[in-house]
């Protein structure tokens, strides 16, 4: 008997999240920013996170990032507890289908709040944001290690 192949398609670096987000976005005043209707959570630390109530999806000049809250009774009290516990962010931010490419994610923030920031180059921003849209779907995943 000859030996059969089955093949997989690899899986992506955050297949398995820690925190996966999926809404729809929603146009607001300014429009560098966008809130998320719909929000939905997963992931193994889906406990420990909560939605960011004002326009939490945001371009910035070098980074497009969203805004998220550590829930103050979950693994950690605020953002300087997560970033203390946690290493090797990876992540992946996808809207209307179309995933980002970004060169490294950045994690900062203040009190409760957690910055999450896809990094690229301006052109990569601009070019990505103009193809952005209220009413597309949304979905962000973030990968760490660390407890």
């Amino acid at each position: 008997m000859s030996p059969k192949w089955f093949f997989l398609e690899a899986p992506s670096s955050v297949a398995s999240a820690n925190l996966q987000v999926d809404g729809t976005l929603v146009a607001t005043s300014n429009a560098g920013r966008y809130n998320i209707s719909s929000w939905t959570d997963a992931g193994s630390d889906v406990d420990d996170w909560e939605e960011y109530p004002h326009s939490p999806l945001r371009k910035l000049t070098s980074s497009i990032e969203l805004l998220i809250k550590v829930t103050t009774t979950g693994q950690w009290s605020n953002k300087a507890a997560f970033v203390a516990a946690t290493t090797n962010y990876t992540g992946e931010l996808t809207i209307g289908g179309d995933t980002f490419a970004h060169d490294s994610i950045g994690i900062s923030g203040f009190g409760t709040v957690v910055r999450t920031r896809f990094n690229a180059s301006s052109t990569d921003i601009t070019s990505f944001w103009n193809g952005v849209n209220a009413g597309e779907s949304f979905t962000f995943k973030l990968s760490y290690e660390g407890t």
